[in-house]
């Protein structure tokens, strides 16, 4: 939701109310609900705030009109009684998209960061495909400087997109101009640009992609084979490991991705020793990679060499101390 502010006068806004509240009270008359919804459609914030509260007065379960006065409430910068009407309303239904979203964005108001990104991983886990929460946690990340998390949750979404391909223009945007990865940033924007284009597209960047594509046609084979990688990375997660082979044997450049890959299809499909091999030239290649670790100690664990495993386990707790499924692996390896 994007919500653009008004300046807000104290004294402007207790007056109108007043105007109004008079008014109400000296006609006898009821606040008609479509007046309400145009003065919020055309952003007078401070009149449709006075109108939700008074239509809550006589309904007072319409989620709606709470909602409403909640975003009234927000862009006239009363942060805590919008955030006590989006409680109200996720007392009721706790899987609200709209309340979480508008929470998480009293929260950063509020500076509280931490709380709002709690809030969208808890939209995240009710509403896995909507796109706009991943977006909204990694900018919190950007805003912290950790951009590793921040392209983290971006990725984690990409298998979940749907259509919404939303979440490749937010990646081309971090690597353009957080990472400054051009080449990165060029795949990622020629992808969303593909399947956007079903969709009409948007015909300035399907511009910018042809005029790189003439310039620097180097681009186009390192997107082919980050396409090629990123199809056998969801194979791998969907255990389909001869689609994931068929996708690694077409990219050209063997980097310590497409080893680590290559070496978690070996790892299920039971080549340990191949797999401890092409795992170990990973890391040496990507040291700072933890999945690479990971997957490595899990080679050297099937191949006996438990302390090696223990020790590439303890790597990847000190690179992500949260890492879930090391904690797990050093606890039942012991």
């Amino acid at each position: 939701m994007i919500i653009r502010s008004k300046p807000l006068s104290g004294i402007r806004w207790a007056c109108v109310a007043l105007g109004i509240l008079i008014f109400g009270v000296a006609c006898g008359s009821k606040i008609n609900p479509r007046d309400a919804a145009f003065r919020f459609e055309s952003q007078d914030y401070i009149i449709a705030e006075s109108q939700y509260a008074q239509l809550l007065e006589a309904n007072p379960d319409n989620l709606d009109y709470q909602y409403r006065l909640a975003v009234c409430q927000f862009m006239n910068r009363r942060y805590r009684n919008s955030a006590e009407n989006v409680a109200l309303i996720l007392e009721q239904d706790p899987k609200d998209l709209k309340a979480l979203a508008l929470l998480a964005e009293i929260f950063v108001k509020m500076r509280q960061a931490r709380l709002a990104r709690a809030t969208l991983l808890k939209a995240i886990e009710y509403y896995p495909s909507d796109m706009k929460s991943y977006i909204r946690v990694s900018r919190l990340d950007l805003a912290e400087g950790k951009v590793d998390e921040a392209e983290k949750i971006l990725r984690q979404a990409i298998p979940l997109r749907q259509d919404d391909p939303s979440i490749f223009l937010e990646l081309s945007n971090l690597y353009f101009r957080v990472r400054e990865d051009e080449r990165q940033a060029f795949c990622f924007l020629k992808r969303y640009s593909d399947e956007a284009k079903g969709r009409g597209g948007d015909s300035n960047i399907q511009e910018k992609i042809y005029q790189t594509e003439i310039e620097k046609p180097e681009y186009i084979m390192f997107c082919d084979d980050q396409a090629h990688l990123l199809e056998a990375q969801q194979a791998i997660d969907s255990k389909n490991y001869s689609l994931a082979g068929t996708h690694l044997d077409k990219v050209v450049e063997q980097n310590w991705l497409w080893k680590r890959l290559k070496g978690q299809i070996l790892l299920e499909t039971g080549d340990h020793v191949s797999a401890m091999r092409i795992l170990q030239e990973a890391v040496s290649q990507n040291d700072a990679d933890p999945e690479c670790h990971y997957q490595l100690g899990w080679a050297y664990h099937w191949n006996g060499e438990i302390e090696n495993a223990h020790r590439q386990w303890k790597r990847v707790l000190d690179l992500e101390p949260g890492h879930a499924k090391a904690q797990a692996a050093l606890r039942l390896s012991q």
